[in-house]
């Protein structure tokens, strides 16, 4: 039995869809549909009917106003053919949901991988019932549920590292605000805007009031007489009065009387005497509850906010970059199912001296180690000369792409006891609310630094009785993290006790993160050479988690 076409059609012959399950042409399955029409027959109201051609054999069923069409040989089953048209039958109206032209067109794509489920390539059919054929179109992956949590735990991380960054910058810039109001000189604010109370160019002077840059005086300044801290004018509107000034240049104060007609503009320049406050500035302290702090004496050259330089340019002709990734996957009881280490190492040449080199690596290191890595290299990479000196060089003496990273070596190993970190997870009911503890044990002589475990299902605050590191409660995703800076030998095992509302499946499963620079693999390299002699190198050597889970 071969079905060479499974079409969808209207009753007038408009083909919606249509699948070859053999090599044809579009000019002839077109013509083979096009001749469909003309051969049917008028008797549609039976259940399902077939016509034979020189060639081929047309049986068709219809369902309302559209007919499913299978084009077969003419030596094909048409038992078997039968069969095949009727779960056909079943399968369009559970895919499209429902038999009309427009259901039909909009799940075009579905229809045809559902009609891939009931026949082979070649034409044959598979045999497989309709629960299986949903089973299978549904594509439900426990994998891909995983990475999209991981992806999404992610995503939470980096959220909440934005959230921290924005609160440190306001947390900065309310002290900066405090320094100013504080009044005194000091360094300007990151946005290279003076406060009211600072020092430096304000104006072009010191602590400048703004009502008389506005020609006004303080309503709330002393009324009881001259020299006060806005001119000493008992009158608010600035009439009258003695006015201080102070000359820096002979240390000496000044008094002189004003008309009272005379009004005050704006003063650019003038400074007040060191040590006297603004009370307009205080109270607005005093209501915000601030208090004035001194300032720290400024440094000439020194910004008020540091600026992350830009990396820096390679340094060297040549860049290696050694790379390990570890996949775990382990029960909430510590017990790990699988274990697989991936390494690489990659070369780059940062400028055309270095497109040409030889690395030496120690092979007899590698070949003497007690873990069974398979190590393979690159097809460009001569391995003769890797398999006698542990020398990677390109076949011929050809050069490598300047500034691009290119893959010479690569090794694995897989090993349920090579796991470098285990965790194991208790989780017990204690009446309305559930008690967790955890404990990480590391893997004697590993160095794992920034290692962050993060519990899922914490939606409310947990109460936590001990904890070895630290912890944050993060209320956005709903998660406990736990945050350890280095895990060694000083340290090799930890706890954390909390308790929290919840079920037992919502803490599970925990991802795990972490960075190193120890590598399982015995990597060591001896030399990095040209025709002209030895090269400069950087070495880079990292360990980090690909997918590391816990109660998976």
């Amino acid at each position: 039995m071969v079905v060479l076409s499974c079409s969808i059609t209207t009753k007038g012959g408009k083909p919606l869809l249509s699948r070859q399950f053999c090599e044809m042409s579009r000019m002839r399955v077109e013509g083979l549909l096009a001749a469909f029409p003309k051969l049917m027959g008028t008797g549609r109201s039976k259940q399902h009917q077939f016509v034979d051609t020189d060639t081929v054999r047309y049986i068709y069923q219809p369902i309302e106003s559209l007919f499913i069409l299978l084009i077969t040989n003419r030596a094909s089953n048409i038992v078997e053919d039968l069969e095949t048209l009727r779960l056909l039958s079943k399968v369009v109206p559970d895919v499209a949901g429902g038999v009309t032209e427009e259901k039909v067109c909009d799940a075009v794509f579905e229809l045809i991988f559902a009609f891939d489920e009931v026949l082979t390539a070649g034409g044959y059919k598979e045999g497989l019932p309709l629960s299986t054929i949903k089973a299978n179109l549904e594509m439900e992956s426990h994998e891909e549920k995983l990475h999209m949590m991981i992806k999404q735990s992610k995503e939470d991380a980096a959220k909440d590292e934005a959230k921290r960054q924005a609160k440190a910058i306001k947390e900065r810039q309310m002290q900066m605000m405090k320094q100013q109001l504080g009044g005194g000189g000091g360094p300007p604010s990151a946005s290279g805007m003076q406060g009211f109370g600072g020092g430096g160019n304000n104006m072009g002077g010191g602590s400048q009031d703004p009502f008389s840059m506005m020609g006004m005086s303080d309503p709330y300044s002393n009324q009881s007489g001259g020299g006060g801290d806005f001119g000493g004018s008992s009158d608010p509107y600035g009439g009258g009065g003695a006015s201080a000034s102070f000359n820096p240049s002979s240390g000496t104060a000044t008094v002189s009387s004003a008309p009272r007609n005379v009004k005050v503009g704006m003063k650019l320049g003038g400074r007040k005497t060191k040590g006297k406050k603004d009370d307009l500035m205080h109270m607005m302290a005093a209501e915000d509850g601030l208090s004035p702090m001194p300032l720290a004496p400024a440094r000439p050259g020194v910004a008020s906010m540091e600026v992350t330089p830009p990396p820096a340019a390679p340094q060297h002709p040549v860049t290696l970059l050694v790379e390990e990734k570890v996949s775990v996957s382990m029960s909430a009881e510590g017990e790990v199912q699988s274990c697989e280490i991936k390494g690489t190492l990659s070369l780059t040449a940062n400028e055309d001296a270095g497109a040409n080199v030889v690395s030496t690596v120690d092979k007899a290191a590698i070949d003497a180690s007690s873990i069974p890595f398979s190590v393979n290299t690159h097809p460009k990479i001569d391995k003769k000369q890797w398999e006698q000196g542990g020398q990677l060089a390109i076949k011929g003496g050809k050069s490598i792409p300047v500034g691009r990273p290119i893959g010479v070596l690569r090794w694995s190993y897989s090993d349920p006891e090579a796991c470098p970190l285990t965790l194991t997870c208790w989780v017990e009911e204690d009446g309305a609310s559930m008690n967790l503890n955890l404990e990480y044990e590391a893997k004697p002589g590993m160095s794992l630094k920034e290692v962050s475990i993060v519990i899922p299902g914490v939606h409310s605050p947990p109460r936590v009785s001990e904890v070895d590191g630290q912890y944050k409660h993060d209320t956005v995703s709903g998660s406990l993290i736990w945050y350890n800076s280095v895990i060694d030998d000083n340290n090799s095992s930890g706890a954390l006790e909390f308790n929290v509302e919840g079920a037992s499946s919502d803490f599970f499963p925990i991802p795990i993160t972490f960075k190193s620079e120890k590598l399982f693999f015995p990597f060591n390299l001896l030399s990095v050479q040209s025709g002209s002699g030895d090269v400069k190198y950087d070495l880079q050597k990292s360990l980090a988690p690909d997918q590391y889970i816990c109660g998976s």
